[in-house]
């Protein structure tokens, strides 16, 4: 039988520790993604919705993970009162599981649907929605009714082969299929990002924001190896509070950074732009060196703040790509329809 006990001490200050750094870190990036829309003046949709709730939830788990290490603390042998309390303290926390999982998850997707307007991929868009919406209720439902009656692991534990599912078993399958929905969703936007007509290097950059999802994918796989325990009634609980707490906050994260690259550029741009003040400024002194640019001189101009594009620009029937200031357009004379999409 696997030690809890010694678990409990391993991991109890870690978890802890991941609790109060991984809150700033959610709560930053969460911050972020609000001063993003409120300075693009960007109306809020399902994306952000979500997100905000997968936070909420976040900060109601805390407390209860934070609860059940104090426990896991004081436990002193599979006989101390104090290793019911952990497992109480640990079938709470792991409720919220589940509900945060399925937040992210649908934020990024509902990010997709308004990002890519193109009638197929709303159509996969939706689909893996559907799959999510089902995952997430039918594995928040046998988490909450996984034993009969519900207080059988932590007034009864003896009692669980009998009363309860084989719950390593549910977690292993659960986890496999979220791993592989959300292996499924990053790679929703790929082929959409290979067909735009835009250089390598931009595809790639452009790609690679929404591959950071990956790490969460990557912390998943970690999470499920390290837990599990074959042949025994239980899972690793205090192991698997650490790497749940590492598996949402990547998800949390990844959800949020895509929407945070507006105003990242903006502030790029800003930086830029008074450094260049600056800059000249300083030319203007001495020899008679002339911070203005004059037309057939070397170097680089910035763009002006009227003109900063925050959108992903594709125009139907011609060649023509906006990202990140890089255009590249067909016929100048022909008529355009366009498609702007706000990426927040």
């Amino acid at each position: 039988m696997f030690d809890q006990v010694a678990a409990g001490h391993f991991w109890g200050n870690k978890i802890i520790t991941a609790n109060i750094v991984l809150t700033i870190i959610t709560t930053a990036c969460l911050g972020l993604r609000l001063w993003a829309k409120a300075t693009t003046k960007a109306k809020f949709g399902w994306d952000d919705y979500l997100v905000i709730l997968g936070q909420l939830l976040w900060f109601a788990q805390v407390p209860t993970q934070v609860f059940a290490s104090r426990a896991g603390l004081q436990m002193t042998s599979f006989t101390d009162p104090k290793l019911l309390d952990f497992i109480y303290w640990v079938y709470i926390a792991g409720v919220f599981y589940f509900p945060i999982a399925l937040c992210a998850a649908c934020s990024i997707l509902f990010f997709y649907r308004r990002v890519f307007p193109v009638q197929e991929t709303k159509r996969l868009v939706d689909i893996f929605i559907v799959l999510h919406v089902l995952w997430g209720i039918s594995t928040t439902i046998a988490e909450i009714f996984m034993c009969t009656p519900l207080n059988i692991p932590w007034t009864n534990p003896s009692a669980v082969p009998e009363k309860c599912i084989n719950y390593p078993l549910f977690f292993v399958v659960a986890m496999s299929l979220e791993i592989v929905l959300n292996t499924a969703v990053l790679a929703l936007p790929i082929r959409e990002i290979m067909n735009l007509k835009m250089s390598m290097a931009t595809k790639l950059s452009l790609g690679g924001i929404f591959l950071i999802g990956g790490a969460s994918i990557i912390s998943n796989i970690i999470r499920t190896i390290e837990t599990y325990i074959p042949g025994d009634l239980f899972i690793d609980f205090a192991g698997d509070m650490f790497w749940i707490d590492i598996h949402q906050a990547t998800a949390l994260i990844c959800a949020n950074l895509p929407v945070c690259k507006p105003l990242m550029r903006a502030s790029v741009t800003f930086v830029s732009t008074n450094f260049s003040k600056t800059f000249g400024s300083y030319g203007s002194y001495g020899s008679g060196f002339s911070g203005k640019k004059s037309s057939g001189s070397k170097g680089y101009e910035s763009f002006p703040d009227a003109t900063s594009q925050r959108s992903l620009v594709v125009d139907e029937g011609k060649d023509h790509i906006h990202m990140d200031h890089y255009e590249k357009q067909g016929n100048k004379n022909s008529i355009r329809v366009q498609h702007t999409v706000d990426i927040v």
